[in-house]
């Protein structure tokens, strides 16, 4: 497998699981159905409060969509302090330096919205009768598996995937050296970026909040320039 086919897609994987909630949290029974001639998969719905409907409320959806956000932004920027140390060409240390430097802002700022917007989700969703816990998943893998089903929140299980998938993009890099390094590190870029620019597509349409809305449409911007420089700098690394 070439570094740029790895690097493209360990780019993608971490973004993938930002709008794995949309599925669940949409319709907890959607992921019921088993493969053919194999038990369904059992979904246990935690406890709902009383409420009109038993559906997330928008403002606790805004709240998943700035965790992901969150945790996209800090794993680009775990991964620019890589860069840094390791990358061989100047170009690609110059950019990873700056995705440290935005992508760390970017998670700050997000951060400070996220403790904006919960501030006033509380009252709200009171007044109204609002669910208070989260649909909880058990997936029964196998028919007649021996371990017990494990239970989680759909946020503690999207952010165990988040971290996998960060562990797995540095120990691949970590591999890498020189302009194997380069190249690697700059496919995942170009990856990632691809990527995020559809993932913020999507969030723009379901994010209610104004302020999230400017966030997200800011993040396009940034993200479209940042994939830009990243396709510049993997065309000059290929071989000559």
């Amino acid at each position: 497998m070439s570094n740029l086919f790895r690097g493209l897609v360990a780019g993608g994987a971490f973004l993938t699981s930002v709008v794995i909630v949309w599925a669940v949290n949409g319709d907890p029974k959607s992921l019921a159905q088993g493969p053919v001639g194999q038990p369904a998969v059992q979904v246990d719905v935690g406890p709902v409060h009383v409420g009109a409907a038993a559906q997330p409320s928008a403002e606790n959806v805004d709240q998943q969509m700035l965790a992901c956000l969150i945790r996209a932004n800090e794993a680009e920027a775990t991964l620019g302090r890589l860069a840094e140390q390791r990358a061989q060409s100047q170009d690609v240390k110059a950019f990873a330096n700056e995705m440290v430097r935005d992508h760390s802002a970017i998670a700050s700022k997000l951060q400070q919205l996220r403790s904006s917007l919960a501030a006033t989700v509380g009252p709200r969703a009171e007044s109204r009768g609002a669910i208070v816990d989260l649909p909880r998943v058990g997936v029964n893998v196998a028919a007649g598996a021996n371990d017990p089903t494990t239970h989680g929140s759909m946020e503690q299980i999207k952010q165990e995937i988040d971290q996998r998938c960060l562990a797995s993009k540095e120990r691949e890099l970590q591999e890498q050296d020189g302009t194997h390094f380069d190249r690697c590190y700059i496919g995942m870029q170009v990856g990632a970026h691809l990527e995020m620019a559809d993932v913020l597509a999507v969030l723009k349409v379901h994010a209610t909040s104004p302020e999230l809305q400017n966030a997200i449409a800011e993040g396009a911007q940034t993200t479209d320039q940042h994939l830009d420089q990243a396709r510049k700098i993997l065309k000059s690394l290929e071989p000559r």
